[in-house]
């Protein structure tokens, strides 16, 4: 009889002190038998022409329908990782400047096995303007009428561009609209 009162007052006592606590603030740890189930994602985002990696990828995930819950960045390697992700189904996509994104949806993320995203971006068709200025090295002065012919190789292999012009008055020539990569 003597063992049951002291269980009762063992119980009342932890009752009331944590009782107290919460009244008070303080945050009370609740521990599950059952850990909740954690995935991770990890990949490789590279060029498609290239294919050399691209560092600076921003990766997001989101539930599909929902807002990106999920977010990180390509290392020097192209390569990325998520830990801490709740197993189900995700719309993942990889945003850089310069690159069309890349997007998958319905991509499923299991809390056991290998959870690989591996994506090619492709370059956006974008144009730059090159300019180049013709001095004399001695007196440093501007040079116009020069004939110049430039030669430019892309860098993704094929074949060259030549481009030729004229310098104007400040001794520049302008080669305007030349595609990016080349």
């Amino acid at each position: 009889m003597r063992k049951n009162i002291i269980k009762i007052y063992f119980f009342q006592a932890t009752f009331w002190a944590l009782l107290t606590l919460l009244a008070a603030g303080w945050p009370i740890p609740v521990t599950s038998s059952h850990a909740a189930e954690q995935a991770s994602l990890q990949g490789m985002i590279t060029d498609a022409q290239t294919k050399l990696p691209i560092t600076g990828v921003e990766i997001v995930a989101g539930v599909p329908g929902g807002t990106p819950t999920y977010a990180t960045r390509t290392d020097s390697f192209g390569m990325f990782r998520i830990d801490g992700m709740e197993p189900g189904t995700y719309n993942l996509e990889a945003r850089h400047p310069g690159y069309h994104s890349g997007s998958d949806t319905g991509f499923a993320v299991a809390s056991t096995g290998r959870n690989r995203w591996l994506k090619e971006l492709t370059l956006k068709e974008t144009f730059i303007d090159l300019f180049v200025e013709v001095g004399c090295v001695t007196t440093g002065m501007k040079l116009k009428n020069i004939p110049v012919r430039l030669t430019i190789v892309p860098t993704a292999g094929g074949g060259n561009m030549e481009v030729t012009g004229k310098t104007d008055e400040p001794g520049t020539v302008h080669f305007p609209g030349r595609p990016k990569g080349f």
